[in-house]
């Protein structure tokens, strides 16, 4: 396999990690969101056990239906990548993103130049724009050092 193989792997498995990650963080709102909405509704459930002259259809009341209501709705939008959803399609820009934060991850110091040069200051290997290949590419150091 090479370099620019072993590369887009790890870009893609970084991407991965990020949508399962993402799922995850989506589903524990969505799980947060229905756990307030149902307080609130057993909140005015006793309420209305206190408070038996009160129109169920007062603003008070009115007011914490809507809220519940609100909550729900965020909760469903929120849990849009359960299991078995098709996941939307990462755009490129994402991916490219999710590259360089496989980078951070890595505690690999980067940065960019005013070229596009993408460079590790204390490593061999670097990312080059290829103008007639119109491509990015991994390249390494020669042995002298030079790019």
């Amino acid at each position: 396999m090479s370099a620019r193989d072993e590369l887009y792997a790890a870009l893609s498995e970084g991407v991965k990690h990020a949508q399962l990650r993402q799922h995850h963080i989506d589903e524990y709102r969505a799980e947060v969101l229905r756990e307030a909405a149902a307080a609130l509704e057993a909140d005015m459930e006793r309420f209305f056990a206190v408070w038996t002259d009160e129109p169920r259809n007062s603003p008070y009341a009115l007011g914490h239906k809507d809220a519940s209501d609100e909550l729900r709705r965020m909760a469903a939008s929120s849990s849009g990548t359960a299991a078995g959803d098709k996941q939307p399609e990462t755009s490129p820009w994402q991916r490219a993103v999710d590259g360089l934060n496989a980078l951070v991850d890595a505690d690999i110091p980067f940065h960019i130049e005013p070229d596009g040069h993408i460079s590790n200051p204390f490593g061999d290997e670097h990312i080059e724009w290829d103008r007639a290949a119109e491509r990015w590419h991994l390249t390494f150091d020669d042995e002298e050092g030079q790019r």
